[in-house]
């Protein structure tokens, strides 16, 4: 249950011999609620309580209306009188001013809780990237030294690393994010483009260093593998405009904060899968040993494939490149132990001329000794589980 409500200030404009309460309740009788003593009260039995007083010389009064059922429908009620009160004839006869809008708070409190989070999940995002690429080092790399100077003043003081971002308001961290930043191109030429060194370069290797020149956003160079500059720059600016408004608690309209509720759902949906994503690639063995999983399948195909060839050199380079391809993200450790493998094993394969029992033998040796690296480390994930959980 929601309790909400509003609450006015009412000008008598003295065009009409009705008094005030009469006029207002009826207009207010026009909502489809009927006046009773103390509230009105529509045929599915909601009411909305009204309570109104003012001094007897003056001609001005006080009007609170209020109600309390399920959080959308007494939202949907009170916005209904309150546009019957703003928006009909009854401001020829009554200047109104709403001085508590009851519903924009309610509304602003519940958006409040889905902005936090955006706000702190996107600052772990950027923690978790930027230290793995510049370690400690990251305000040093990232933030210009005016930033950082005024970030110590503010502050009175250097912030702890995990505080830094915390200075920065959506818009800062907006641009901190997203505007492109030119590199020294005096000292870039100076110590990779000198004569020398191009005259050493190839085509291809030289078109890569004037790419390096291109001005980039910190986005697109740390976050690419996330997602593109242009659709994380877009999702943010759609719930940028309304967030002082909702911080603030100024009036948001009931359109508006269904939208931006369903913005900030999608976007908090979004950043908690990427960090998600980064955490399980970056901290755990979890992404080696689904990666260990799909090389054994990937065995078990070529093994088909090869039943009915006899040219095996040319496969086996072929079954060579494309373990490599896959061990390339892999840990250091487990790719010593599967390149070991492939290595014994092919020279083997290499030297058959013909399908043989020992030829099918040897690819199943190596799936089942595959097949017990990953049993290893996944049992290596529950011990430390367990540990953890003791």
């Amino acid at each position: 249950m929601a309790y909400i409500e509003n609450e006015y200030i009412l000008l008598d404009r003295k065009k009409s011999e009705k008094t005030v309460e009469q006029i207002t309740f009826e207009y207010l009788s026009k909502t489809e609620f009927e006046l009773k003593d103390g509230y009105f009260e529509n045929e599915e039995g909601l009411k909305v309580n009204y309570y109104i007083e003012t001094d007897i010389y003056s001609d001005r009064y006080y009007l609170k209306l209020s109600t309390k059922t399920r959080f959308n429908k007494a939202v949907e009620i009170l916005q209904k009188f309150d546009d019957t009160l703003t928006r009909t004839n009854y401001n020829q006869y009554i200047g109104i001013t709403k001085v508590y809008d009851g519903i924009s708070f309610s509304l602003c409190e519940k958006l409040y809780p889905k902005y936090a989070l955006f706000e702190r999940k996107l600052r772990q995002l950027i923690l978790i990237v930027l230290t793995k690429a510049y370690k400690e080092e990251w305000p040093k790399e990232t933030i210009s030294d005016e930033t950082m100077g005024n970030i110590k003043a503010k502050n009175k003081g250097t912030p702890k690393l995990s505080e830094i971002l915390e200075q920065f308001d959506l818009a800062q961290l907006e641009a901190y994010l997203f505007e492109d930043r030119t590199i020294d191109y005096t000292d870039f030429i100076k110590n990779e483009l000198s004569y020398e060194s191009i005259d050493s370069m190839t085509k291809e290797e030289l078109q890569k260093k004037i790419e390096l020149m291109r001005p980039k956003s910190l986005w697109e160079k740390n976050f690419s593998d996330i997602g593109s500059t242009e659709k994380w720059k877009s999702m943010i600016k759609e719930v940028h405009d309304c967030r002082n408004t909702v911080a603030h608690h100024k009036t948001i309209k009931i359109d508006e904060y269904k939208d931006i509720g369903k913005k900030l759902n999608l976007l908090n949906k979004e950043l908690t899968n990427a960090i998600t994503i980064i955490q399980e690639r970056d901290f755990s063995d979890i992404y080696s040993v689904e990666v260990l999983y799909d090389f054994s399948e990937m065995l078990v195909n070529i093994s088909k494939s090869l039943i009915s060839m006899y040219d095996y050199s040319g496969v086996i380079d072929e079954l060579i490149k494309r373990i490599i391809n896959i061990m390339e993200p892999l840990k250091k450790e487990i790719m010593i132990q599967v390149a070991d493998v492939v290595k014994y094993y092919s020279k083997g394969i290499s030297n058959l001329v013909a399908v043989s029992p020992r030829y099918i033998e040897m690819l199943d040796n190596i799936a089942k000794l595959e097949r017990k690296i990953v049993d290893n480390a996944l049992n290596k994930k529950q011990i430390n589980i367990d540990k953890e959980e003791d």
